[in-house]
């Protein structure tokens, strides 16, 4: 298996490889967890991930809100300036960073 930009039946190697599977991992005393994602994704890849990421963190009882951005693709943050819904959401992102340190988590 080659490494890098390498694409294996269009996706990265690690979502084909055995050895790199993510998921497969330990999630026990994972920390708080916000997950946010573009419902507009053109990478599917990352709806892949978001979606069960999300639930193994809520399986070991870490807090996790996951955030799919109606309308929004990719980075929701790339257009700040010029996408109300960019500022929603890096308002969102900035409460929940906000509410980890308040509550020390």
């Amino acid at each position: 298996m080659k490494m890098g930009k390498v694409k294996a039946q269009g996706r990265m190697p690690a979502f084909v490889d055995e050895q790199y599977k993510f998921f497969a991992g330990k999630f026990e005393g994972m920390p708080s967890l916000f997950v946010m994602v573009g419902s507009e994704e053109k990478i599917h890849r990352h709806l892949e991930c978001s979606l069960p990421l999300a639930g193994v963190a809520q399986k070991v009882g870490a807090s996790v809100e996951l955030y799919i951005v109606p309308g929004i693709q990719h980075i929701p943050d790339e257009w700040l300036p010029v996408v109300p819904k960019s500022v929603e959401t890096c308002t969102r992102s900035a409460v929940f960073i906000d509410y980890c340190f308040q509550a020390g988590r």
